[in-house]
């Protein structure tokens, strides 16, 4: 940890196997109130890192090394405790957006859609959170957009 920041995702040693190595040894460390990137060349293992960060390595992927997020450890937690992790505490901005995102569906329904899994919002609150999470980018009507 660097004395600039606390360190809220932490990765130390990670290696991820699918029946050969496929990443090994990566460390790093992300501190609160910074902006990081993760750069490297084509097929470095970028994408699978953040991927293992997440869990959302294919099944027969192998993890091995620690993944910490603000000092909960993440690998070998079980797929409902990563539920619970994820949309709330991390997420991931994919390199695609249209793999992401519907085209031909309204950016408040699928936010609603998430929320609802990953924040457990029900009824009325459902209904605004989308409205509240675009406001910011000048979004205002997410139901028709």
């Amino acid at each position: 940890m660097s004395v600039q920041g606390t360190s809220v995702l932490s990765i130390r040693d990670l290696t991820i196997d699918i029946g050969r190595p496929l990443v090994k040894g990566v460390s790093l460390e992300l501190e609160a109130g910074r902006i990081h990137g993760l750069a490297g060349e084509s097929g470095s293992g970028k994408t699978l890192t953040s991927l293992a960060v997440l869990g959302l390595l294919p099944r027969q992927a192998r993890t091995g090394g620690s993944i910490s997020l603000a000092g909960e450890e993440l690998v070998g937690l079980k797929r409902r405790s990563l539920n619970r992790v994820r949309g709330m505490r991390i997420a991931m901005v994919f390199q695609d957006p249209s793999a992401s995102l519907h085209p031909q569906l309204p950016v408040g329904r699928q936010l609603t859609d998430h929320m609802r899994v990953h924040l457990g919002l029900k009824g009325l609150r459902r209904g605004s959170a989308p409205s509240n999470c675009l406001r910011p980018f000048r979004c205002r009507t997410p139901k028709r957009r």
